[in-house]
């Protein structure tokens, strides 16, 4: 899946939409709970939500240890994505560094 085709599915969900937005904001990889809290929405709809964008390639998964020794997942955005100039304009974000807004692949 291209870049512009794993875009459009990771944007197609208002929910989706509201994830990405998240985590680019906050800049690190994060836990499915941290995002829920968040973004004040349920832990079930979130995990879904970033089992969607892993598969399109929109997020990317990063295993952190826990306290109990188990690899605990975090997520952060894949560039592949978010460095696409018209997705930042649909998450509501300003152009990445190097990238022009007005850049629009059709």
């Amino acid at each position: 899946m291209s870049g512009e085709q794993a875009a459009l599915a990771a944007v197609r969900h208002p929910l989706r939409r509201e994830i990405l937005r998240y985590l680019v904001e906050k800049g690190e990889p994060l836990s499915p709970d941290r995002v829920a809290r968040g973004i004040g929405r349920r832990l079930n709809s979130v995990t879904y939500h970033l089992r969607v964008l892993k598969s399109v390639g929109a997020v990317i998964v990063v295993d952190r240890p826990s306290l109990q020794g188990r690899a605990q997942h975090h997520y952060t955005h894949s560039e592949a994505v978010t460095g696409v100039g018209w997705v930042r304009e649909v998450l509501g974000l300003p152009p990445a560094d190097g990238v022009d807004g007005d850049d629009r692949r059709r």
